[in-house]
């Protein structure tokens, strides 16, 4: 608080811990679209989880049905077709990174980037 004395003895304060200016404006709230975004969002990481799942029963099938590398990516392509809201960088990167891990564990198939490119590709 600031307290100044006028020259015609007057005393004038000034609470500086709010702003004036500010004390119109209408509180803040996080609009509505940010909140369909972030619904939107779990929705995405539920969806890359049971992908993840799939992936890693599609790769145990493959290799239990002796697939073809060919007929294995034709397969994963298929399967991440449909989760097209996944078809972004950052779960491109992770889903990636979960068919290489399934693809090591059960001993299978070595992919490249061209081949993961394909997987995309639908």
């Amino acid at each position: 608080m600031l307290r100044k004395k006028e020259d015609n003895g007057d005393v004038f304060e000034q609470d500086w811990t709010s702003n004036p200016k500010e004390d119109h404006l209408p509180a803040y709230s996080e609009p509505a679209i940010e909140k369909d975004k972030d619904e939107m969002t779990d929705e995405a990481f539920e969806q890359a989880g049971e992908l993840s799942q799939r992936i890693k029963d599609l790769v145990r099938v493959a290799q239990t049905e002796s697939y073809s590398k060919t007929a294995f990516i034709n397969s994963l392509s298929t399967l991440t077709g449909q989760y097209p809201e996944l078809n972004v960088p950052a779960f491109r990167v992770a889903i990636n990174n979960k068919i290489k891990t399934a693809c090591s564990e059960y001993k299978v198939y070595r992919l490249s980037e061209e081949d993961l490119v394909a997987v995309w590709a639908t």
